[in-house]
């Protein structure tokens, strides 16, 4: 948009200032270029575009030249350039006062007081546009434009009407979300100033107290939407029961209040925002964590814990229920920070919501901590059947080696004896695996206490490969015919005998035996140190 710049207001008051002035053709330029709505007309809002948008200004532009060169030069002026203009000015004028008539042809009916509110809202932004105009009000000239006086006279009028708006409480919530939209309130406060600043503004009876009220009103009605919109957000992410039907109304009243008188509904609803004005405290922290599904399964436990009792108002209702949630939501977060995260809570990781203070470093590392301790819950579960298949093929084993003596001394013992360390770390790998293996069926056990079961199972045996398995799934099969032979078998039990039967299958002009005496050296090597001694 083309806007009034200091340099060409300036000319102007220059222009103004000066006796020689031609006041019928600068009356002209002022009337095309202002265009102050004085009918309540909605379709008379078209004054900006005269002001600020138009080849008015324009026009403007070249007569404030045209001066310029009358003022400056010795010779004539260029009376061909000047009449153009004067020519080109007369034109824009029948142009407008065609489509002033036009328009007042067509509306002749009355507007209502709504129409009214609406058409002040217009009326208003029509003055802070004109504020660059105040300027041209303090010229120091014997004669001002008329339609400067008519502008000045319009402003005045338009405040006039808002502070008596205040005065009869018939300011509507349209006027007052207007005024606190944008730069309004401040542009309000220099239209005001500027106008009781005026010399010849001997008709202002709009005084700063007039202002002062008005503001005090927009500060209320700040107040009365934050509360608003609190309840609204509230009750939408967290379902109120009936027993908050004392706000019902209240609550349809805000879904189409843009018509209504501010004033009035304060009065109106004085209960409810008193009510509203007291939880306040409880709804803002609410509406920080309805992004977060967590606290909202918290808030229905709670909320079903809490309709067993009597029905209660709202007041107490939202403080029963704030408080209890954010009593399970603080113990949530301290299950966490100190890793004591249960299994049925693992779905709850919202540590944004938790942790609003952390910074995003420490939600990071703490997250990083929770996904690692989830893995090894994973790679638990994963090598369960494994693990269990590998216990369950040593106990074969050892069940029938019938050389095996004093197991339960051997148990008893183990810690002071080092020749035992086999044995001590196959009873901590299977204690930890079966402590684990109660865990996952427990909601109530913690992600630590199953992470450091596997972090103790795998520092023992890690992954089991798929050749273990199946030679593992053989050792269960064949229990009671080939295992029960070899554990029993002196020739493969006794070190001594071992040997005598290994040299004599060394001995032997069969290549195969060769390689199957190597595979029974290790296999009786590996389980003489592991399971027998």
């Amino acid at each position: 948009k083309k806007k009034w710049s200091d340099k060409t207001l300036e000319s102007l008051k220059q222009i103004l200032e000066q006796p020689s002035i031609s006041w019928n053709l600068l009356e002209d330029v002022f009337n095309i270029i202002i265009d102050i709505p004085v009918r309540m007309d909605s379709n008379m809002y078209v004054f900006a575009q005269y002001l600020f948008c138009t080849s008015s200004f324009f026009f403007l532009l070249n007569f404030v030249d045209l001066y310029t060169i009358e003022k400056t030069s010795k010779s004539k002026p260029d009376i061909e350039a000047k009449s153009n203009v004067e020519s080109e000015i007369k034109i824009e004028i029948e142009v407008k006062r065609e489509k002033q008539e036009t328009t007042e042809a067509k509306k002749s009916e009355e507007i209502s007081d709504k129409t009214l509110q609406t058409l002040l809202i217009h009326h208003l932004k029509y003055c802070f546009l004109c504020i660059p105009c105040l300027s041209l009000l303090t010229v120091q000239g014997e004669k001002k434009p008329k339609i400067l006086i008519d502008l000045q006279t319009f402003m005045k009028g338009s405040l006039h009407k808002l502070f008596q708006m205040v005065q009869n409480k018939t300011i509507e919530f349209c006027v007052c979300q207007f005024l606190e939209c944008d730069n309004n309130k401040n542009n309000l406060k220099t239209l005001h100033q500027s106008l009781l600043k005026l010399k010849d503004d001997d008709n202002n009876k709009d005084t700063q107290d007039d202002l002062q009220k008005l503001l005090k009103l927009l500060e209320k009605y700040k107040e009365f939407v934050h509360l608003k919109e609190l309840y609204v957000t509230v009750s939408v992410h967290y379902k109120f029961d009936d027993n908050t039907s004392e706000l019902q109304q209240f609550s349809r009243f805000c879904k189409n209040w843009d018509l209504e008188s501010f004033p009035d509904a304060q009065e109106k609803y004085l209960k409810e925002l008193e009510t509203l004005q007291k939880t306040k405290h409880q709804l803002e922290e609410l509406k920080k964590v309805t992004g977060s599904w967590v606290f909202k399964k918290l808030w229905t436990i709670c909320q079903i814990e809490l309709k067993g009792g009597m029905m209660l108002p709202f007041q107490e209702t939202v403080n029963k229920l704030h408080k209890n949630t954010f009593s399970n939501w603080n113990e949530l977060k301290q299950t966490i920070t100190k890793g004591t995260f249960q299994i049925k809570d693992i779905e709850f990781s919202e540590l944004a919501y938790m942790f609003p203070l952390k910074t995003h470093t420490e939600i990071q590392s703490l997250t990083q901590d929770i996904e690692t301790k989830l893995e090894k819950i994973q790679k638990f579960k994963s090598m369960q059947a494994s693990w269990s298949k590998l216990i369950k093929a040593t106990e074969i084993v050892e069940k029938h080696y019938k050389l095996i003596k004093a197991t339960e001394t051997v148990k008893k013992n183990y810690k002071w004896n080092p020749l035992l360390l086999y044995y001590s770390d196959w009873i901590n790998f299977v204690s930890a695996f079966n402590e684990g293996k109660n865990f996952l069926t427990k909601t109530e056990a913690s992600i630590q206490q199953l992470s450091t079961c596997y972090d103790n199972c795998a520092s023992h045996f890690k992954e089991v490969d798929l050749e273990c398995v199946e030679l593992l799934d053989l050792i269960a099969k064949h229990e009671n015919t080939l295992i029960k032979e070899l554990a029993t078998s002196t020739h493969f039990v006794n070190k001594n005998h071992f040997e005598n039967t290994m040299e004599t299958l060394n001995n032997s002009k069969d290549p195969s035996l060769q390689t199957l005496i190597g595979a029974l050296r290790t296999v009786n090597e590996n389980i003489r140190e592991c399971i027998w001694n």
